[in-house]
């Protein structure tokens, strides 16, 4: 990647920046016995120009900012728009508005991938690009947090299916390239906090999130649910901050909860280093806490964290309660865990 740039800044037009970027991209793969008499190719090869434009100024205590960027060549091209108003409006609340527009190509593994295995090789000429729209509108007050609302429509989205029958699942792993024509409508609204109480705080984000994907009336079944997303998230923590033997020593300790609803949470799959969409098994439903406690003396820092604390109390109260804590599907989560570590800088 190559970038040249020039900036401008003017009372009245308000602050310019005009990007140029060459980017040089291959992408090879070394043949293989199955597909020797094939006519797959084995590398992608592409050199892109883009340019991008920058623009921000600041009206009556509010903040304007426009961007685009735009590749100048035909393959693996890119469109990006984005434009965001905002400022203090009353009383320390800060309100933003921003409109998102991104039209980009599917990364190389969809568009060619060769293996040993037979099922994974393939070349895509046909696929577009995925092109995404994102309206969102953020309040910020200091003291009582942030809420942020997005809907994003997506066009053209891509991803890997997994296609391995019930009776083989967990036994071998069948995927397909999918493209999807139905749109994908994604809204996502956030709440973040933090409450101090003298030498406590209490830190919760919050995050619910729907998908909505189009059905065509004119076909029995829909198709594969092309993105899962858990409908809620969790996480909070409670923690002490304070200084001991006259502040010589600081430390911060506490607890973290965390907590997602039931989902078809997306498989990893380790030959092609990419998550693969699943509609079959759920993960979730799990509340995981972990214990942490940092410190400083002078120089040296040292961390400790009990992590997944609740799997051990989980068991003690019930001998037979399943082990159900999955970091993806058929992926068990980490048993409770002690982790310790120390810094100590010699030299200030």
């Amino acid at each position: 990647e190559n970038n040249v740039y020039a900036t401008y800044k003017d009372k009245k037009i308000g602050q310019l920046k005009l990007d140029i970027y060459h980017y040089q991209w291959k992408y090879a793969l070394g043949s293989n016995e199955y597909e020797k008499d094939t006519l797959l190719p084995t590398k992608i090869e592409v050199s892109q120009l883009a340019a991008q434009a920058k623009w921000a100024k600041t009206f009556f205590g509010l903040q304007a900012e426009a961007e685009g960027y735009q590749s100048l060549g035909k393959d693996f091209a890119t469109t990006a728009l984005k434009g965001s108003f905002g400022g203090e409006l009353y009383k320390n609340i800060s309100v933003t508005a921003s409109y998102k527009y991104r039209s980009q190509p599917l990364n190389f593994n969809f568009h060619l991938f060769q293996s040993d295995f037979k099922e994974y090789n393939w070349s895509n000429t046909e696929l577009v690009n995925q092109n995404t729209a994102t309206r969102e509108i953020n309040v910020f007050h200091p003291k009582w947090g942030a809420i942020s609302a997005a809907w994003s429509n997506i066009d053209h989205y891509g991803f890997f299916y997994n296609t391995t029958p019930l009776a083989d699942f967990n036994k071998k792993f069948k995927v397909n390239v999918i493209q999807s024509d139905r749109k994908i409508d994604y809204f996502k609204a956030r709440f973040d906090q933090r409450l101090d109480f003298g030498k406590f705080s209490w830190v919760n984000n919050v995050q619910y999130q729907k998908v909505t994907q189009e059905e065509k009336p004119e076909e029995i079944l829909s198709g594969p649910l092309a993105l899962n997303v858990p409908e809620w998230l969790i996480r909070s923590t409670l923690m002490l901050t304070s200084s001991i033997f006259n502040k010589a020593l600081f430390f911060q300790s506490g607890a973290t909860f965390t907590f997602f609803t039931d989902y078809y949470a997306d498989q990893y799959n380790p030959m092609l280093a990419e998550f693969v969409t699943q509609n079959n098994t759920k993960i979730g439903e799990y509340p995981r806490v972990d214990f942490f406690f940092n410190a400083k003396i002078q120089s040296s820092r040292i961390y400790l964290k009990l992590e997944n604390i609740s799997a051990p109390i989980e068991h003690l109260i019930n001998i037979d309660t399943p082990y159900d804590y999955y970091a993806a599907p058929y992926t068990p989560y980490r048993d409770f865990t002690i982790r310790f570590g120390l810094i100590w800088n010699f030299f200030q």
